[in-house]
């Protein structure tokens, strides 16, 4: 009995560490923010942050980059990598909307991520969850 016991506990742990990482591959991905700073005046706020994010699904190279633009742009702005693009949206007083675009091309495919994030005034490191992710295949 002892036996049997002990092969059912051990069965149940290999069983969860097999089970370990399909709960990670069920996370969201998401891209990390630091140093995120904004300046307003009477004619619009400007923004500057670094945001990086790993490699992801349909091949989605790394990324880190520095993103900076003005409110009233009212579009998403390239950053210094011009794969990515933010855009940031004053949702009333403290409160900023944060939206974020990765493009890339795989193979023959073009593809696109899309992530936001709404933020109090005074943060200055959070994670953009992707919220979208599209591609095109080309013949």
């Amino acid at each position: 009995m002892q036996l049997t016991t002990a092969a059912l506990a051990l069965l149940s742990s290999v069983a969860l560490i097999s089970a370990t990482p399909m709960i990670h591959a069920r996370d969201p991905q998401s891209w990390e923010v630091t140093g995120f700073e904004t300046g307003c005046s009477p004619g619009g706020c400007i923004y500057k942050f670094n945001i990086s994010g790993a490699a992801g699904p349909q091949n989605a190279p790394a990324f880190n980059t520095t993103c900076q633009g003005t409110d009233v742009a009212n579009r998403y702005q390239p950053c210094n990598d011009s794969s990515v693009s933010a855009n940031l949206i004053p949702l009333g007083s403290p409160i900023w909307g944060v939206q974020v675009k990765h493009e890339w091309t795989s193979g023959t495919g073009r593809f696109t991520a899309l992530g936001d994030v709404n933020i109090t005034a005074g943060t200055t490191s959070f994670r953009v969850p992707v919220t979208q992710q599209f591609g095109v295949a080309a013949d």
